[in-house]
């Protein structure tokens, strides 16, 4: 966020009566929001909270070995963007191009993009990030033939010359995007390696969508994904599809990141594998729908405690027409 940007009362609780501010000073204004000083309803940070679950998960990551690339859109805050990186974080994770930028004001110069960049407007998008910031690392996820050919369709009309870093994704059948067979990834890391537009720096999976927070299934369902991504970056290592002088092997959500370790982890390639993780629910902890998930990464993990709820939403009861209700 620039030194120019003013909150006002255009911003969500921002008082009327007030005059705006930079967010650098609005601290200075002394609020309370047990003193009715800001309009409700209010959601609010706990900052021991937050530095707890900052501290907690770059622990868990350096004593797992990977590292932390935690995905941005949960919070869309360059301020705890920052917060992460300076924490220890590898990088950061966005859906989108748009989220990039963003990013990249923040500070972030190694970034995934876990999901399918197509349209040419997204194309230019970070191209011109790439140009404008020669130390930026931008790696974005492949699926198809009929993606890649459109990408190079695009390479072609603009006479691009730089290719693209990019990661191979490994699918679940019935879920939602990547490569569903072993046959099929590896003839796309084949047509990737050759490609002129990308160039193969390692292979991506998301494994929230078979969780269902339940311990055992979870864990085979996990470690079946799990085989299945190892025996890809094998089959391709094998052939030297791989452009990188490392292979990147990511993946985590938030609910069952524990049980991808293995994964980010993997031994016995011809060269070094860097395991990122892209958790990115932990910074402040949505409390009420991962509470079920995390009771049992706690039980696996043999914790007695880990991360803490750091949102909260402040309001005012406006009427009480009837008793209890």
């Amino acid at each position: 966020m620039t030194d120019t940007f003013l909150l006002d009362h255009r911003c969500k609780s921002y008082p009327l009566t007030a005059a705006p501010c930079r967010p650098a000073d609005l601290g200075r204004r002394g609020w309370n929001v047990l003193a009715d000083d800001l309009a409700y309803p209010l959601a609010v940070i706990r900052t021991s909270a937050l530095a707890h679950n900052l501290a907690w998960m770059q622990d868990f990551a350096n004593r797992k070995g990977v590292a932390l690339a935690p995905h941005g859109k949960t919070t869309m805050s360059p301020e705890l963007f920052g917060q992460q990186l300076q924490a220890g974080a590898w990088g950061l994770t966005f859906a989108t191009v748009y989220q990039v930028a963003v990013g990249v004001e923040a500070g972030a110069r190694r970034i995934i993009i876990a999901n399918q960049v197509v349209s040419d407007a997204d194309l230019d998008g970070l191209q011109a990030l790439l140009q404008r910031h020669t130390d930026l690392r931008v790696w974005f996820l492949v699926d198809s033939l009929a993606q890649l050919r459109c990408i190079e369709d695009w390479a072609t009309r603009r006479g691009a010359t730089q290719r693209f870093d990019t990661l191979l994704e490994m699918g679940i059948p019935g879920q939602r995007t990547g490569c569903r067979t072993l046959e099929e990834a590896v003839a796309l890391a084949q047509a990737m390696a050759q490609s002129p537009a990308v160039q193969l720096g390692g292979i991506e999976c998301y494994e929230g969508g078979v969780a269902r927070c339940d311990s055992e299934h979870d864990a085979r369902e996990v470690t079946a994904l799990v085989r299945r991504v190892t025996d890809v970056a094998r089959h391709c290592d094998a052939q030297g599809l791989f452009a990188a002088p490392e292979v990147l092997l990511t993946a985590g959500g938030s609910a069952v990141f524990d049980l991808v370790v293995p994964l980010l982890r993997t031994q016995g390639l011809s060269r070094p594998v860097l395991g990122v993780l892209r958790s990115g629910c932990y910074i402040t902890h949505d409390h009420g729908n991962y509470q079920r998930f995390w009771a049992l990464v706690e039980q696996r993990e043999g914790l007695d405690a880990s991360l803490r709820p750091a949102l909260e939403v402040w309001t005012a009861v406006q009427s009480v027409p009837e008793p209890g209700l």
